[in-house]
């Protein structure tokens, strides 16, 4: 059964608020989980654009292409929406795809109105591709 801390539940609520916010959890073997990596207004990190897209965006892509092996979901915003990003690479066994498709679920009933994406390919982690998506 997938376990959310107190903090995640914190983090979810705050994220729908500011434009450059991002969030990027991971799903631990004990199916707890936990917050990887996290942008939340007040921080001093640069906001704006990187290689022409979002700062937010190219956060989490960036972190995604570092840990490719590694699933993550990840919250932003988008074109002015709310995106849940579930990123579980195909080379993932069918046990911890559906693992992590449950995570992705509880995850998303936090965020009622976010447009939920699932990826499974490194190439369409792309602004372009995501673009398509939210519009």
């Amino acid at each position: 059964m997938v376990k959310m801390t107190f903090e995640v539940f914190e983090v979810l609520a705050d994220i729908r608020k500011f434009a450059f916010d991002y969030v990027i959890f991971q799903l631990q073997p004990n199916e707890e989980i936990l917050i990887a990596e996290k942008f939340l207004r007040g921080q001093t990190q640069a906001a704006g654009q990187c290689d022409g897209t979002p700062a937010n965006f190219h956060a989490v892509k960036e972190f995604i292409r570092a840990n490719p092996d590694e699933g993550v979901i990840a919250v932003f915003h988008l074109k002015g929406r709310t995106v849940a990003l579930n990123w579980s690479p195909d080379s993932f066994c069918l046990a911890d795809q559906l693992d992590h498709l449950s995570a992705f679920h509880k995850l998303s009933i936090k965020l009622p109105t976010a447009k939920r994406i699932d990826l499974h390919y490194l190439e369409d982690v792309d602004y372009k591709t995501l673009s398509q998506f939210v519009e």
